[in-house]
């Protein structure tokens, strides 16, 4: 991940591409990976490149996305360091931070009774996490009692804004010890190992209660916010040194190995692999074909509706009905039919069903 970073620097420097966001100081959530089952579904923060690499998605991809290749998983469409994969069960990363809150919400209200007892993960940074979607977000995760691990990537630091006593695990007098009933978990996000223990007992829990965890994982910001940015204007020379020197995972990590008699011969070759790997991931996207332009952006309908045998006009006769009884009957077939299917909104609930009484 964070050779995939310096290879992105490199590349928008030189004008090959246009923005890039880096993870350089989040890598330890990576280490929630092996903890993590093919059922479980990621609703990933921005700076979860480690996380991602270590759950499966494929190299390329971060310099498909990067250079709005026609291989990209959004064709083109998507900003630089939003990913996505359904084979790994890696939701759409959002471009406004907090929605993925309410999303992985929803997706844990749809596999909460799966008997292989998947979870879903939402990363969200110190910022966002004071943003109505995601105080929603938890609440409902609350009230209906639903899996999902909401790890948030603290780096004490929303965009070039201080977040230190704003937030509802960081108040003003003092780190918070619970919000809306749940313990908050507090875990060093600049090692590796303390986050592999951390998230393997939380996980364990959630899994286990089917109920919703918070972590706060502290680590550093090592670069600027995005290429687009300057952190230097906002930070002190000491912060930005000491965050190089003390809260950089991979340096912890690296001693941490070398303590277990783990080689710098060794490390260097690690090192030289990964770069190797990288390279031939950027070599492969740089020569990757760009997207086709398409005037008319219309998705084709399947025939099962568009086949004039599927219309059903009516003649005028025998049981009439009005647009809302239609809208109930059409509802109601399809939650008889299909377990799979619920509704969801504001004053929907029985005996009223709505302010126009359709459901």
């Amino acid at each position: 991940a964070r050779e995939i970073d310096k290879v992105e620097k490199e590349l928008t420097n030189r004008g090959d591409a246009f923005f890039y966001v880096s993870g350089a100081g989040h890598e330890a959530t990576a280490a929630l990976a092996s903890h993590l089952t093919a059922d479980d579904w990621l609703h990933c923060h921005y700076r979860d490149r480690a996380l991602l690499v270590a759950r499966g998605l494929n190299i390329r991809s971060f310099f498909d996305t990067l250079l709005c290749t026609d291989a990209a998983p959004g064709r083109g469409r998507r900003m630089s360091g939003f990913m996505n994969d359904p084979a790994l069960n890696i939701l759409s990363m959002v471009t406004p931070t907090g929605n993925n809150a309410l999303q992985a919400v929803g997706v844990a209200a749809a596999v909460r009774n799966n008997p292989n007892n998947p979870i879903v993960y939402c990363g969200i940074g110190d910022g966002t996490s004071q943003q109505g979607e995601v105080l929603e977000a938890i609440g409902e995760a609350v009230r209906d009692q639903l899996p999902v691990l909401f790890v948030v990537q603290n780096n004490r630091l929303a965009i070039s804004t201080t977040t230190d006593g704003k937030t509802f695990f960081s108040l003003p007098d003092g780190d918070s010890d619970s919000f809306y009933g749940i313990d908050i978990h507090y875990v060093n996000g600049r090692d590796p190992l303390e986050c592999h223990d951390c998230f393997g007992d939380v996980v364990a829990n959630v899994r286990e209660t089917r109920k919703p965890a918070i972590i706060v994982c502290n680590v550093e910001r090592l670069t600027s916010h995005t290429n687009a940015d300057d952190h230097t204007i906002y930070r002190s020379e000491e912060d930005i040194r000491n965050a190089r020197e003390t809260g950089d995972p991979i340096l912890v990590m690296e001693a941490k190995l070398r303590q277990a008699g783990i080689t710098d011969d060794n490390l260097k070759l690690i090192r030289t692999q990964v770069a190797d790997q990288v390279a031939a991931a950027e070599e492969d996207a740089l020569a990757a074909e760009n997207p086709t332009a398409k005037m008319d952006a219309k998705s084709l309908l399947p025939v099962e509706l568009t086949h004039p045998s599927k219309e059903k006009p009516g003649n005028g006769e025998g049981k009439q009905l009005n647009m809302k009884d239609a809208l109930r009957q059409v509802l109601e077939n399809h939650l008889r039919a299909d377990p799979g299917v619920t509704l969801m909104g504001e004053d929907i609930e029985d005996p009223k069903g709505d302010v126009f009484g359709v459901t």
